[in-house]
């Protein structure tokens, strides 16, 4: 390095020290201990490796300038470092190392500041908390929301109502980690401070249990998630009427769990209610009708191991919803060609589900010809159209023996091991799958799992291939299965 260079590097360096001892002090004094144990291993690893420092992991060093400025050691900070909407705009620009110097920069400040306020130090505590997580980082930012928690506590109560912004940082930095269930004991304790100032309807609410529907949804509790939307809906019920617009995120996030649950039959009925609610409140030919007129008919087909394939109510239903949003589609002089080729692809796929092989060939057609009639569209038309689509792969288990009765509660769960199976097959003309092979198993003796694999491909639905608008017979697709077992469950080779 060149010697001035060297020396506002090494400036910098002694700033990131004084700025982390700092920190280390603010630690201690709020009783965390652990966390001062943390930074203090932190400092000994920076101080061995300082004369390996360079710019880009001390952040950028910016040129002295009549602009500049520097502070109290003679650290080149720029001009507007220390003003917060810096910090915004690390963030914003994705500047996260960046964003970090500022944040502790401004704590620095605020720990030497005799006059500071706590809240102003909190915010500081969450600001950097925030650009760890975003870092991943996921232990110093947890440090530091604990640390601003702390401050509030001391200074305030255990109910403060200071004390949920950072214990929802808190909450969102162990969801980033992973750590679901500490995160929801955490959100739980953001949600019973805001219902105890604000009382237990509140909308205050609403965006505490929203993350916590998330992150039940991410930790694999769908009906914890729902028992949450539940009261989601609640909030929302009290707060509106029974047709306003303002129900449809929830209403949309109901039935996207239900979904979920397979409980098909609640989730048609909630997306009647979405489509009722903006029919009332939309133009005819508002495009933002396609998107629930889809999802409803999409309802109508998981009764289709139910219904054997002729024509009833529950066809023309699920038909009819989709001719409604082909028909926004087309009337409306906003409507991309994307969005009325999805609309077409759509209504061809409802009657290829449901083995109406003639009206669906009608309508691939249609689609064909609107994607060949613009130069721009034949990319979309080669991924949608001349290349099979699945449209309907119904689920095999992933548990070798799950059909026969396992009571996972009496396994454990360290016995468990990988495997997979690989089928290749073809597909017809007709979306039906065909000369299905087995090409791979791992591990090869596991006859009962080969066999459920071989029979659950046969099942698979697709969009045919086109070849100049005329659907075709395809090969060389490929479908990997992958399943736990127990070691007891292979069978010995003969």
């Amino acid at each position: 390095m060149e010697p001035n260079r060297c020396a506002v590097v090494e400036k910098q360096w002694g700033q990131y020290l004084r700025i982390e001892f700092m920190y280390f002090s603010c630690l201690l004094k709020n009783g965390q201990f652990y966390g001062g144990v943390y930074i203090a291993c932190g400092l000994f690893v920076h101080v061995v490796n300082a004369q390996q420092v360079d710019s880009e992991l001390l952040g950028r060093v910016e040129p002295a300038t009549a602009n500049a400025s520097t502070n109290n050691i003679g650290y080149v900070i720029g001009p507007d470092l220390t003003d917060p909407a810096q910090f915004e705009l690390a963030l914003s620009e994705d500047q996260l190392q960046e964003g970090e110097t500022v944040a502790k920069i401004a704590l620095e400040q605020l720990l030497q500041d005799d006059n500071a306020t706590y809240p102003d130090r909190v915010l500081a505590l969450s600001n950097l908390a925030l650009v760890q997580k975003l870092m991943n980082d996921y232990a110093s930012s947890a440090l530091n929301y604990t640390a601003a928690i702390d401050i509030v506590v001391t200074n305030e109560d255990m109910l403060s109502e200071r004390l949920i912004a950072p214990l929802r940082g808190l909450a969102a930095t162990y969801v980033a980690d992973g750590n679901y269930a500490t995160a929801l004991s955490t959100y739980h304790r953001a949600l019973h401070i805001s219902q105890v100032n604000d009382g237990p309807h509140t909308m205050g609410q609403v965006d505490i249990l929203d993350s916590m529907i998330d992150t039940n949804m991410l930790a694999g509790e769908v009906k914890a998630a729902f028992e949450v939307l539940t009261r989601l809906n609640i909030l929302f019920e009290r707060k509106y009427t029974h047709k306003g617009i303002e129900l449809i995120p929830v209403l949309n996030r109901r039935a996207e769990l239900l979904n979920r649950l397979d409980r098909h039959g609640a989730e048609r009925q909630t997306y009647l209610q979405i489509v009722d609610i903006m029919e009332d409140n939309y133009d005819e030919f508002d495009l933002a009708l396609i998107k629930p007129y889809l999802a409803l008919a999409d309802t109508y087909l998981y009764q289709l191991d139910t219904v054997v394939y002729r024509s009833e109510p529950t066809t023309q239903t699920g038909e009819t919803y989709l001719k409604k949003a082909l028909k926004v589609a087309e009337g409306n002089s906003d409507a991309s060609p994307e969005i009325i080729e999805e609309c077409i692809l759509s209504l061809g796929d409802y009657y290829m589900l449901m083995r109406n092989h003639g009206m669906a060939r009608k309508e691939y057609q249609r689609a064909w010809n609107l994607m060949s009639s613009d130069p721009r569209a034949l990319e979309r038309r080669k991924a949608r159209l001349e290349t099979a689509m699945p449209l309907r792969r119904p689920a095999m288990g992933s548990h070798i023996d799950f059909d026969y009765g396992w009571d996972l509660d009496d396994i454990d769960t360290d016995e468990l091991l990988d495997g997979h199976i690989t089928a290749r097959f073809s597909v017809t003309n007709r979306g039906r799958v065909t000369d299905v092979e087995l090409i791979e198993a791992e591990p090869p003796n596991l006859p009962k799992m080969e066999t459920r694999v071989r029979w659950g491909v046969r099942d698979f639905f697709y969009r045919p291939r086109f070849e100049a608008g005329v659907p075709v017979k395809s090969t060389q697709h490929t479908y990997r299965h992958d399943f736990v077992y127990l070691p007891s469950d292979l069978v010995p080779a003969r």
